[in-house]
């Protein structure tokens, strides 16, 4: 988790670097969703060290904003804007319901999460086939391919946690 944090905030960076500071046409919102995912994985590092209120809350509801600063990126790419309530809902709901009593136990995070997380995924996925002659065809292939693998994994695990509880270590 520790490399997949640095790859994030050395990517955003060396953005911040290439453009000289000058984020525009939503460069950056694709940069602070790089930030933001560095920090969740530096955060998901550092559990059993730090509270899990920040370890497992934040850094699952920062995993989740993810996915709406890159909808975000893509649609000022395109001239166009996401309204900030597509932005912050799905974070908000995710600490709304992380922070339930319900939601204490190890393995509820994990299938909530994973759902949230997999529709995010899939909802990028989405955005870039919809949205597919704006970019070039090796941009598409890369952007579908990846968040469809995204969507995926966490659709996996989440299914992992609810069919098989024992499977997933705390």
């Amino acid at each position: 988790m520790l490399f997949r944090s640095l790859t994030n905030v050395f990517m955003a960076a060396l953005y911040w670097l290439a453009f000289g500071g000058r984020f525009r046409d939503g460069l950056a919102k694709w940069t602070l969703s790089f930030g933001v995912q560095g920090l969740t994985w530096m955060l998901f590092a550092l559990r059993d060290t730090l509270p899990d209120l920040l370890t497992v809350v934040l850094a699952n509801a920062l995993l989740v904003l993810v996915w709406p600063l890159q909808i975000a990126a893509l649609m000022e790419f395109r001239s166009r804007s996401l309204s900030p309530w597509k932005l912050w809902a799905a974070p908000a709901a995710t600490l709304a319901v992380l922070l339930t009593p319900p939601m204490q136990d190890f393995i509820s995070r994990v299938i909530v999460i994973s759902a949230i997380a997999g529709a995010g995924a899939f909802w990028v996925c989405a955005q870039f086939i919809r949205e597919r002659a704006a970019c070039s065809w090796r941009t598409n292939i890369l952007m579908i391919g990846s968040s469809f693998a995204a969507g995926s994994l966490f659709v996996i695990r989440g299914l992992s946690a609810w069919l098989a509880p024992h499977s997933i270590q705390a």
